[in-house]
């Protein structure tokens, strides 16, 4: 059964901020943004159609604008949108079963 489901993004200032969820396997991340709902109103957030049978773990990658990022996580990290709030912020994600 698959179900859409919020995931709050934690972020600490400017810099690059690495965060673990636990992402069930065969679901697809669908958006970033600011939440104006609910119990994360306000909040950063990461929305996606998981699948409530399996799981996986998912690395997010917070990336705020203007900070450099590592040549080497261009090729492992997908991009996934950006979070228009005081100060734009772009997310990036890889998949990681460890």
């Amino acid at each position: 059964m698959y179900v859409v489901k919020c995931y709050p993004l934690r972020f600490r200032g400017f810099g690059i901020t690495r965060q673990q969820i636990e992402f069930p396997v065969n679901s697809r991340i669908l958006s970033v943004g600011l939440n104006r709902f609910g119990s994360e109103q306000g909040k950063a957030c990461l929305w996606a159609l998981i699948d409530k049978d399996s799981k996986e773990f998912c690395w997010v990658k917070i990336v705020m604008i203007l900070d450099d990022i590592d040549s080497k996580d261009i090729g492992t990290y997908s991009f996934v949108g950006t979070v228009k709030d005081v100060v734009p912020f772009h997310v990036f994600y890889k998949r990681d079963r460890e």
